[in-house]
């Protein structure tokens, strides 16, 4: 988590435009994951170990993740998929994968792609535009039994095929869904047991923070581990800044750094006293949480307790206003030529002199920003030979419009 400390004030604080509210959060010792609308509060509450797999919805995002917190251990077996059916397991369990601490585009199963076209456990094929099976997996469970694990593609048309077994091959199940079935949730939730797929998760829309554990890699010296914590993360698309050695009624954000990392508000607000045995909070720390509408709220903590409680306690605040739904529009988006190899030239009719281009990875990735001041019909011409060859998406904004279109490089 960035931890930023802010020297001085240059600026009046923000006005607030809504009173500090009280709240907690009871995730029955860390049981349950639990669902947060800063305006609503709880939105649902989840038993923790009732999903084993979770699949990105996105059309451009093929993370999958494991419930490592279940006790699911992830190891990869082989790089070669012919090897299913004679698969050797011998050496395999020198290093286990987690789920990115970082990203949601990062689940244990695709946080380690190495470059284009590689995925994590696909790769993606240029003529297809489907990303097909490229490693398998053993999965480890808490009861020591293991299985095998391999994820056979996920189509341009939005089919999604993974398989399961035992590790002799026998319990065999194939299963199919479609990406589209589920786009209103970040992720479709999969449980072995009950062979069936899971509305998890609230509606994208619906839901800011989700108070739950997970595992985050904890710096020891130069080297690191991966360790169990109760804490907080955030809905894809949010942005937080952390700000410390500021009294937290203070509403500044002047100078702070709002990063997409869905673990910065996360479990280092609190430490636990081995003398006392009680959690101990932080001083002088609060998060900037800036949603998808451009609304600002603040958050600190003011208690934990751990044990069978699981309990956060916090205090919130609407510090800046939001632009409506209704006053954001979209914008026409011409990309030509597409597919591209060398430089692309995109066309926008914008209102505002102030307009941004980002183009993003399959993950969600920023790997290329391109900006300029002209009102009225933009014609922006950009070099696109630094990129690895793939789709991409283009997002252009100015103001309060915006337009989306998608952008492939060969």
């Amino acid at each position: 988590m960035k931890k930023y400390f802010l020297i001085t004030i240059n600026c009046l604080a923000a006005l607030s435009t809504n009173a500090q509210t009280s709240d907690s959060v009871f995730t029955d010792g860390s049981k349950n994951n639990v669902y947060y609308n800063l305006s609503k509060g709880v939105i649902k509450s989840m038993v923790a170990a009732d999903w084993d797999f979770a699949f990105a919805t996105s059309a451009v995002d093929v993370s999958v993740m494991a419930n490592d917190v279940k006790g699911i251990e992830v190891y990869v077996a082989s790089e070669n998929i012919a090897d299913w059916a004679t698969l050797d397991t011998t050496g395999i369990f020198t290093k286990r994968i987690y789920n990115s601490d970082k990203s949601w585009s990062e689940g244990a199963f695709s946080n380690l792609g190495t470059t284009f076209p590689d995925y994590g456990w696909g790769e993606y094929n240029q003529l297809t535009h489907n990303v097909t099976a490229k490693r398998i997996f053993v999965l480890k469970f808490g009861n020591d039994s293991f299985k095998k694990f391999i994820i056979d593609r996920a189509a341009s048309d939005g089919n999604f095929d993974f398989r399961i077994a035992n590790l002799d091959g026998s319990s065999l199940v194939t299963k199919n869904f479609i990406k589209s079935t589920y786009n209103t949730m970040n992720f479709v939730h999969y449980s072995i047991s009950n062979d069936k797929f899971i509305e998890y998760e609230p509606l994208t829309s619906d839901w800011h923070l989700v108070f739950s554990k997970y595992y985050s890699e904890v710096s020891q010296g130069p080297l690191s581990a991966w360790y169990q914590v109760s804490g907080v993360k955030t809905n894809i698309g949010l942005k937080v800044a952390q700000r410390d050695g500021v009294p937290v009624t203070n509403n500044d954000t002047l100078g702070l750094d709002f990063v997409t990392q869905i673990t910065e508000i996360g479990s280092d607000w609190k430490t636990f006293n081995n003398t006392t045995f009680v959690y101990e909070l932080v001083a002088d720390r609060s998060y900037f949480i800036k949603l998808k509408d451009g609304s600002i709220w603040k958050i600190y903590f003011n208690n934990f307790k751990g044990g069978a409680s699981g309990t956060s306690f916090f205090t919130k605040e609407k510090i800046a206003g939001s632009v409506g739904v209704n006053e954001i529009t979209k914008a026409k988006l011409t990309i030509y030529p597409n597919p591209a190899t060398s430089t692309v030239t995109v066309l926008a009719d914008m209102n505002s002199a102030d307009w941004k281009i980002e183009v993003k990875s399959m993950k969600g990735e920023v790997v290329k920003v391109v900006e300029g001041l002209i009102d009225g019909f933009v014609e922006s011409t950009f070099d696109v030979s630094d990129l690895s060859k793939g789709v991409y998406t283009l997002q252009m904004s100015a103001n309060n419009q915006v337009a989306v279109g998608k952008l492939c490089v060969q």
